[in-house]
């Protein structure tokens, strides 16, 4: 995304519309995100939305390049 683009609250908005929609769902148990080890930027995002990092590591097996 461009820098100009960052930083309007689009995000904070998109990510309280769908913790509101799972809070209402008994279905949901919670919200998680995959990220990029590298990816700092959006890690901060994450804690100051009150999510935090979790245990787990994540393995894959891809059939498509």
């Amino acid at each position: 995304m461009r820098p100009e683009f960052r930083r309007k609250g689009v995000y904070r908005a998109l990510h309280e519309r769908v913790r509101k929609l799972a809070q209402e769902d008994s279905d949901v148990c919670g919200i998680r995100l995959y990220v990029e080890r590298e990816n700092t930027g959006a890690m901060a995002t994450y804690r100051k939305l009150g999510m935090s990092e979790t245990n787990y590591r994540l393995y894959e097996e891809e059939f498509r390049p």
